[in-house]
């Protein structure tokens, strides 16, 4: 990320953040010291004298949190561990750790707080209090206001062409597939008309939402485009819900090679009887570590 200089503040500021109307982009992380998942000790390194004994931790173990709602969009909480079934490189895996509960995160909450902003603030504020509200009391959670000076993911100060912005933003949602972050997003993208309601009229914010549901989809999380501001508390209500319904899946890769390679996991639902149309919601995959890359728990949250 490159700092841009104080003088194309107002220019860059309108063109990457005002009008793409960003409102709040919430990252969830696991809460630290809460451990979810069993580690592998190996047995003590030879050779190594320590004036005591070593132990080596080797963790492979994947773990996925999915989200499961029907097709009215209500969350499924009676599902079973034999109801999941879930698949890396097409090759079905057999799940180590099974788990539904409401287990405590970190929520990291990023609003815009530019100019465009000001008379939206107290709207969104009161917004993401609610959101803090309905989450689980024991959450951690950290606030980061961004405004007409921020950082740019692009060579140089600014981006000014098209391939530029797109190689930023490819970089940008590259780096979420990297993390262990889910990410959800809420915009205000359009126009504001009389009446209060947003409407896309132009390529610019359609493109705004194209880089915001990637951005999203590639960390298992779901953007959301309020078409007025009184429906952005109800969006974050939304998300605080479908956080605390996620069951929690987790496996040890049948392939163990650390080559550094993305591998596409996919989560299917074996749907019980007299179930409408099932869908499951996680991360598209994950990055295997490399070859000089301690093993580590890979988490999906």
């Amino acid at each position: 990320m490159l700092p841009r200089n104080k003088d194309n503040t107002e220019k860059q500021s309108g063109t990457l953040l005002c009008r793409m109307g960003l409102l709040a982009a919430l990252t969830l992380l696991p809460a630290p010291g809460r451990a979810q998942s069993p580690a592998r000790a190996q047995p003590p390194a030879a050779g190594k004298k320590t004036g005591g004994y070593t132990i080596n931790v080797d963790v492979n173990l994947v773990v996925l949190h999915a989200t499961v709602i029907d097709k009215s969009g209500r969350p499924v909480n009676d599902l079973k561990q034999g109801n999941f079934r879930v698949y890396e490189n097409g090759a079905l895996q057999q799940l180590a750790v099974f788990s539904h509960a409401d287990i405590p995160v970190t929520l990291g909450i990023v609003i815009d707080d530019s100019g465009s902003m000001r008379d939206k603030r107290t709207a969104v504020n009161a917004a993401a209090l609610t959101f803090v509200k309905t989450s689980n009391p024991q959450d951690q959670a950290f606030v980061v206001n961004f405004n007409d000076v921020n950082y740019l993911d692009t060579p140089g100060d600014f981006a000014s062409n098209i391939e530029e912005l797109k190689a930023g933003f490819e970089e940008l949602i590259e780096y979420a597939r990297k993390s262990t972050a889910v990410i959800y997003t809420i915009a205000l993208l359009g126009e504001e008309q009389p009446d209060g309601l947003f409407k896309i009229k132009h390529g610019t914010a359609r493109r705004a939402a194209k880089v915001l549901e990637q951005l999203a989809q590639a960390t298992g999380g779901q953007p959301f485009y309020p078409k007025s501001l009184e429906e952005v508390e109800s969006n974050c209500v939304q998300i605080a819900r479908d956080i605390r319904s996620q069951y929690t899946l987790a496996y040890y890769p049948t392939n163990a090679k650390k080559d550094g390679t993305f591998r596409p996991v996919r989560v299917d639902v074996v749907s019980p009887r007299n179930r409408n149309r099932i869908t499951v919601r996680t991360r598209p995959g994950y990055y295997a570590p490399k070859p000089d890359q301690p093993s580590s728990l890979t988490s999906g949250q």
